[in-house]
């Protein structure tokens, strides 16, 4: 009975041949099609979840400047204004534990896009303010050198600390660390 089921199905099969080739060609596109979807799904959850560990999932992002308008408006500063909302005295109130005593850590930031030099290279790169915290708010861990200490920054000291791209492009192989670099025209000691 199965041999004999198996035989008319073979006969069907080879005097359909077009009909059996678009039915096995339909089946394979859409298991390839259901896989490749799970596969991009499965990758975008990853890229996801690594982005945010990347960040760490206890951060909390103040950015002033939202219209009000929509909770999907861009904020201002992506739309090319230049924003003040936020002051010293705001940065001291997120730090004071009686007003905010689940906050551990609090660091400000400015960014902005410049030149960077050193010995008659130029490279345009992203230039990101920051204070003492930033290494332990971000987790970032440096290759070399130091973070930035409180005095450095109450003394308002002209120190950098370089990403790997720009240290590159400045430096090559060579060792920055004590280096003056100018940004934005203004020299600075890494």
């Amino acid at each position: 009975m199965f041999f004999q089921s198996l035989k008319i199905a073979a006969r069907a099969l080879l005097l359909n041949k077009t009909r059996s080739f678009l039915t096995m060609l339909g089946i394979i596109i859409g298991i390839t099609a259901v896989i490749v979807l799970i596969s991009a799904g499965q990758g975008a959850q990853e890229l996801i979840v690594n982005q945010v560990k990347g960040i760490g999932s206890n951060l909390l992002f103040v950015i002033p400047g939202g219209s009000g308008k929509s909770q999907f408006s861009a904020p201002a500063s992506a739309q090319g204004i230049i924003i003040t909302s936020l002051v010293d005295s705001d940065i001291k109130s997120l730090r004071n534990k009686l007003l905010a005593p689940n906050i551990e850590y609090v660091s400000p930031e400015v960014r902005g896009q410049y030149t960077v030099s050193y010995n008659n290279v130029d490279q345009i790169a992203p230039v990101v303010g920051e204070d003492e915290n930033f290494g332990v708010v971000r987790n970032i861990n440096l290759t070399a050198g130091n973070w930035f200490t409180k005095s450095d920054v109450d003394g308002l000291t002209q120190v950098a600390i370089l990403g790997s791209t720009i240290k590159e492009d400045l430096f090559g192989e060579q060792d920055p660390i004590g280096q003056l670099i100018k940004i934005k025209q203004v020299l600075r000691f890494l």
